[in-house]
């Protein structure tokens, strides 16, 4: 069975993105490989491969951008998936800017939901658009 979307698409280049990390393989093999697995339509793999294409045609300047938005957290110490996780995001937001914005109801206050935590990661997460905001 055939797979769409862009959903699927984005976990075959993850996987491609992280594979060639951890084991420098060949990219377009790695992908086609994925793509074939996951059963993507060709569509949705001619997608997962651009995102993979950019995201390592990219990878100094969004490695930068990562270690600036960051500087407590080193990029050669951040886990392979997290660096990847986080190019994606970077590459999609920042250089083709074909993101399509889907109001997410987890970021929503819930009526009658008790506070849980020490109220600070609200903070730590308006902090961090509002510098990725202020640094566009």
């Amino acid at each position: 069975m055939e797979r769409g979307g862009r959903h699927p698409a984005r976990r075959v280049a993850l996987q491609t993105l992280f594979e060639i990390d951890f084991n420098r393989g060949d990219p377009k093999e790695t992908w086609t490989r994925g793509s074939f697995r996951a059963g993507l339509t060709e569509e949705a793999a001619s997608f997962a491969w651009s995102i993979v294409e950019g995201v390592l045609e990219n990878r100094k300047v969004l490695d930068a951008e990562i270690a600036a938005l960051a500087p407590e957290w080193p990029i050669d110490q951040m886990a392979k998936i997290d660096k990847n996780v986080l190019r994606i995001a970077l590459y999609e937001l920042r250089i083709t800017r074909d993101v399509q914005y889907v109001p997410s109801p987890t970021l929503q206050p819930t009526p009658g939901a008790k506070p849980v935590g020490d109220g600070s990661c609200g903070r730590e997460v308006a902090g961090w658009r509002t510098k990725r905001r202020t640094s566009a």
